[in-house]
């Protein structure tokens, strides 16, 4: 588990303090950055790289609202606040969590899973894999991948963004290993899916959005355990 990286905005000294301490108090963070006003932070963070931001909200100049508001969600926010009147409008920022001062060691901790939970949603959406194709480099997300057709000396690359394929010269083993074991499985010589696009299955076929793939002997038994195993509801 990587630690996070985290800065903290507060205009109030000791209410800076407090939170640093219990930021460096939590062994899953790090604090690489300490501001006084907004606007200090928004020139801080074009140096330092940050996983997560802890916000006051009532501040001289640029106030926590129109900070989280400019920083769009490209960094999950927990306010710390003295107030508790700005919490619906924190929610509709979307913000991580809403935490009341004094904050507590246990409260932060709790605030830190969401946070995380969201930061590795969000890195799993955006996962990738390079691909050269006719002389252009195309990122492909992860998510956007519904099969991979292995030719003889080419792979295609199903997108569901994208009607027509994305055509690159590598074989389907150098594809393959560089994809999740946990999401994508070989079910055929020629073919990769994804687990999570295959709608059902039979001992010869599997079907995803209107797709018909074919499986191959030697895949079936591994890949039907596996497959069934997702498909059945936990209890």
């Amino acid at each position: 588990m990587r630690t996070l990286r985290c800065i903290a905005i507060d205009d109030e000294p000791l209410a800076l303090d407090r939170i640093v301490r219990l930021i460096n108090t939590n062994t899953a963070l790090q604090c690489v950055g300490t501001y006084s006003s907004a606007r200090e932070a928004m020139e801080g963070m074009k140096e330092v790289k940050a996983d997560l931001v802890f916000l006051d909200i009532e501040m001289p100049g640029m106030n926590g609202l129109e900070f989280a508001t400019k920083l769009c969600g490209k960094l999950p926010v927990i306010f710390t606040t003295a107030y508790e009147q700005y919490a619906i409008r924190g929610f509709d920022l979307n913000v991580v969590d809403y935490l009341l001062k004094p904050v507590s060691a246990e409260r932060l901790k709790l605030a830190v899973a969401k946070a995380r939970e969201r930061i590795e949603t969000t890195e799993k959406n955006n996962a990738s894999i390079i691909v050269p194709s006719e002389y252009h480099t195309h990122k492909i997300l992860l998510k956007d991948i519904l099969y991979i057709e292995g030719l003889k000396d080419y792979v295609k690359i199903y997108c569901e963004s994208n009607d027509k394929p994305v055509l690159t010269r590598q074989n389907l083993k150098r594809i393959e290993s560089q994809l999740p074991d946990k999401l994508f499985f070989r079910v055929h010589k020629s073919f990769i899916v994804p687990i999570n696009k295959v709608d059902s299955a039979s001992r010869q076929k599997l079907f995803l959005k209107g797709r018909e793939i074919p499986l191959g002997d030697s895949f079936k038994d591994s890949f039907l355990s596996v497959f069934l195993e997702y498909k059945t509801p936990e209890t």
